[in-house]
């Protein structure tokens, strides 16, 4: 791995030649940096012999020994991001092994839960909680990150009622325990189920302990009511949203509106762009290009003329600055080739007009 003054950092299989950074605490910081992107390049060679190297440059250097676990548990925080179980379980127990270093954390321990989760594992609630029964014999008392991925592990399953259980459990250690992810990941279960009495239910339960709930809380819940196809609703919880100070974000809107265009409600599809387009925020922040292009593909399948679709091009462009891209374009195109109301001879050539244009914008058109 090679490492850039701004924290870059470039991944290949064997260690560097170059000597280590001066600053171990800025190189253990770009160490967690590749465990945060490795996932993505999918080199578990990689990473285990960053810590390797880490590892004999510390023994090398009279590295402290808390400053060892920290290495241990950057490894396995990476093989949790990969969900690669066997190797976190390597990875704790060379952490277990090692005498020069601090012994496992509830750090380590959760992490190891987590990659569980991540995984997939067949009965990984049971292997969840055999982890943590382990964690709790060494003397370490669960933590919150591990009483949450329990938590998460029994909805996973299916178990809605073991992880209220949980949060039960966590409330009886202490009140304050539970935070906002605790309860959101129930409230979001139950809303994904279809009962939305019992997700609001949890939803002020997280607000009468005093906990404020984000975008992301009122976002999981809007988007599990959007996918029951229940709009009307989706449009009551960005009202709550929008009471408690928070401002509809794109994320929120390209995941309702996704749904909305999925299911062909047209209407409600209407009823959210319209109720975004009130929002009091900044619109370019919700319209961005992502939402536009979400928009410009409704209208290609509920249009009937090709002006019609035009001047919705030419509204996003002149409000939003709207640029179409490839995927838009397909849409306006497929929308002409299965026009049951045109001569496959017109469907063709208003489908080239568009193709012109999608060319003349400097679009790469797809397969």
């Amino acid at each position: 791995a090679g490492f850039g003054s701004g924290g870059s950092v470039s991944v290949r299989s064997s260690p560097p030649d170059s000597p280590l950074p001066q600053s171990l605490k800025a190189f253990l910081s770009q160490f967690a940096e590749l465990a945060e992107t490795i996932a993505f390049d999918t080199q578990l060679s990689a990473l285990r012999g960053m810590r390797d190297l880490l590892l004999d440059y510390y023994s090398k250097n009279n590295g402290r020994a808390i400053e060892r676990r920290m290495i241990h548990n950057t490894y396995i925080k990476g093989c949790a991001r990969l969900g690669e179980f066997e190797a976190a379980v390597d990875g704790f127990s060379a952490l277990q092994s090692d005498r020069d270093s601090e012994p496992p954390s509830a750090r380590s321990f959760s992490k190891v839960i987590q990659t569980i989760i991540v995984s997939e594992r067949n009965g990984s609630v049971n292997e969840a909680l055999k982890w943590e029964k382990k964690m709790n014999l060494s003397g370490i008392e669960s933590d919150l990150a591990t009483h949450n991925l329990i938590l998460l592990a029994h909805v996973n399953a299916g178990d809605v009622e073991s992880a209220e259980a949980r949060l039960d459990l966590m409330t009886e250690i202490d009140e304050d325990l539970p935070d906002e992810v605790s309860f959101t990941t129930i409230a979001k279960a139950y809303a994904e189920l279809g009962d939305f009495n019992k997700a609001e239910y949890w939803f002020r339960e997280m607000e009468r302990r005093g906990r404020r709930p984000d975008s992301v809380a009122y976002g999981t819940i809007i988007l599990a009511c959007a996918k029951k196809g229940d709009f009307s609703r989706a449009r009551m919880w960005i009202g709550y949203m929008q009471e408690a100070g928070l401002e509809l974000n794109s994320t929120v809107l390209n995941s309702v509106l996704n749904a909305s265009s999925e299911l062909d409600d047209h209407q409600e599809f209407e009823n959210l762009v319209k109720l975004a387009e009130g929002a009091e925020v900044n619109k370019n922040a919700i319209f961005n290009n992502i939402i536009c292009n979400i928009i410009l593909k409704h209208k290609a399948k509920t249009s009937t003329s090709h002006e019609d679709i035009k001047k919705t091009i030419q509204k996003l462009t002149n409000q939003h600055n709207f640029q179409p891209d490839a995927p838009a374009y397909n849409a306006i195109i497929r929308f002409y080739l299965g026009n049951p109301n045109l001569t496959p001879l017109q469907a063709l050539r208003d489908a080239e007009i568009w193709l012109k244009e999608m060319k003349k914008n400097q679009v790469k058109p797809s397969h």
